[in-house]
């Protein structure tokens, strides 16, 4: 019996004390008081969560502007490689260029050795020439010119029949 009348008297002592008010405005109290802690607690985690939020968007911001910058990079490298390239052909026609001068030069200096052999040639048949008449002279002195004889006397010079004849 004790036991179902320590059960009965536990039973009214609870019910007693869900049935004062003092000890519902307690009751009521902590709940409010938990509830405002637990809202707290959710207003914490909401703060969190958006200064979270928060940093993913900055480092997002940051991605995108290290992506841009990448980006710029790229191009700027694309315009060095063009400018590479535009170099290498303005050198290349700068050597096309020299090469067709010293192309120039080298056939101008075959023709002025083709002219210096040419005039060589027109000495060798003037000198041909002339010890061809001085052998006329020499045959056929009646033959000779008497303006040369009259020249040489009055210069001094011995005359070009006189020359030959002495050899």
């Amino acid at each position: 019996m004790s036991s179902s009348s320590n059960s009965r008297n536990a039973t009214r002592r609870h019910t007693f004390w869900f049935r004062n008010p003092a000890h519902e405005e307690i009751a009521f109290s902590h709940e409010e008081k938990q509830n405002a802690h637990e809202e707290i607690t959710f207003a914490h985690e909401q703060k969190r969560n958006a200064r979270e939020e928060i940093a993913f968007s900055h480092e997002q911001k940051r991605n995108a502007h290290e992506e841009i910058a990448f980006a710029h990079e790229e191009k700027q490298n694309a315009h060095e490689e063009i400018t590479f390239a535009h170099e290498q052909k303005r050198n290349a026609r700068e050597e096309i260029t020299f090469a067709r001068e010293q192309k120039r030069n080298a056939r101008e200096e075959i023709t002025f050795a083709r002219e210096q052999k040419r005039n060589a040639h027109e000495e060798i048949t003037f000198a041909h020439e002339e010890k061809q008449n001085a052998r006329e002279e020499i045959a056929f002195p009646h033959e000779a010119d008497p303006i040369d004889a009259v020249m040489a006397r009055r210069f001094g010079a011995p005359s070009r029949c006189a020359k030959l004849h002495n050899r």
